[in-house]
């Protein structure tokens, strides 16, 4: 509650301002400039306020895109241990790709599991060439049939890929999931494996 002095000193114009014939200020003069600042500072302030916190907001990262290819080639370097393939690949990333597969060795049946190896995709990527790559870094092969006299053996190869991505964007994941085929013939008492081929599917998440 204000006294009747101080009512009275409130209702003065301040210096510079027109008075209406009503006895209320009016016009733009220097006090009514600094009760518009009075009330502008909060408004300032709450943008100011509201800046430092979008600032200090986690940026979150870009999703992860998922690329799906079909692949198909031939082996062209084998060992117990180790098997190189290449060929092509139509899907999300037509290219041609490289992979070798190192694992345990095999037994019968007996699921080996996969130890190390690389995998590589010279493709396409936002139109421009690109090279996608990867590690194995699980899985198992297995042999599925062919495991006695000489008819063709196959192996099923499902890997896991680590470090996955464009150069200097290997974060991502993938799964590698095809079935090699060896043909055999028999020549004289021997067992021979005259060619080799693999076909399956690639799924790439970077």
């Amino acid at each position: 509650m204000t006294t009747a002095a101080e009512a009275a000193h409130y209702a003065l114009p301040l210096a510079g301002e027109a008075v209406a014939g009503n006895g209320i200020p009016v016009g733009c003069g220097r006090g009514m400039e600094v009760v518009r600042m009075r009330h502008r500072k909060p408004f300032f302030l709450s943008v100011i306020a509201a800046a430092v916190a979008a600032l200090a907001m986690p940026i979150t990262a870009l999703a992860a895109d998922t690329y799906m290819d079909t692949v198909g080639g031939v082996e062209i370097a084998a060992t117990p241990t180790k098997g190189t393939f290449t060929g092509t690949a139509n899907g999300d990333l037509p290219g041609t790709w490289l992979a070798t597969v190192v694992h345990n060795r095999l037994t019968g049946a007996v699921p080996a599991a996969i130890t190390g190896g690389s995998f590589s995709l010279a493709t396409t990527l936002d139109e421009s060439g690109t090279l996608i790559t990867g590690d194995f870094v699980g899985g198992t092969v297995r042999q599925t049939t062919g495991l006695t006299g000489c008819s063709n053996e196959t192996y099923a190869v499902n890997g896991n890929l680590g470090n996955v991505g464009p150069p200097g964007a290997n974060t991502g994941t993938g799964r590698f999931v095809a079935t090699l085929t060896h043909y055999r013939v028999r020549l004289f008492t021997r067992c021979l494996t005259y060619s080799a081929s693999i076909a399956g599917t690639i799924n790439l998440t970077f």
